[in-house]
């Protein structure tokens, strides 16, 4: 598992297409994306709002939103506007091993620039997220760029949606 961590975290190409080839890493890529999700959303406890809520969360966006929802965009765009060959399964599994970079957020609590850690963090999940999508449906890069940010565009409006409904309870939870 370690090393499947780092060739993810080094960007590797070919990680990715055996990644979505290989059905033996769902459970693997599934606990990634968990405590993924779980580390990377510690900074939620230790920032400003610091509530448990408010973690929860963040925890379910990412997993329902950031991954869950990304995947199945993915996969449709891919496959049935883009001609790429992946299956959802291999779409669920790189882009669970593509938010392995998010785990930068667990710094995001730190006064005046956790922040920035988030952000790279997330620019770097979408790249490797662009990386994983053009391996694990066999597209073309720009095709890749076009379905991820599509997907990250779907996700962005849905946490901006959750995030006012939540409002209430991170203002007075």
């Amino acid at each position: 598992m370690i090393e499947r961590f780092l060739r993810a975290l080094r960007l590797e190409s070919l990680f990715y297409r055996e990644a979505a080839e290989d059905q033996s890493l769902d459970r693997e890529s599934t606990i990634v994306i968990i405590l993924v999700a779980l580390i990377a959303s510690l900074g939620e406890l230790t920032g400003k709002s610091g509530s448990w809520l408010a973690y929860l969360g963040t925890v379910t966006n990412s997993i329902l939103f950031g991954w869950l929802l990304w995947a199945i965009v993915a996969w449709f765009v891919g496959r049935n506007i883009l001609d790429g060959e992946g299956s959802l399964g291999g779409m669920l599994r790189v882009l669970a091993y593509a938010s392995i970079p998010r785990l930068l957020g667990v710094f995001g609590g730190l006064p005046l620039i956790g922040w920035l850690f988030g952000l790279v963090g997330g620019i770097l999940s979408l790249i490797a997220g662009i990386i994983a999508i053009r391996e694990g449906m066999k597209l073309d890069t720009g095709a890749a760029i076009i379905t991820a940010l599509l997907g990250g565009l779907i996700y962005i409006a849905f946490s901006v949606l959750i995030g006012m409904l939540s409002l209430p309870f991170t203002l007075f939870g």
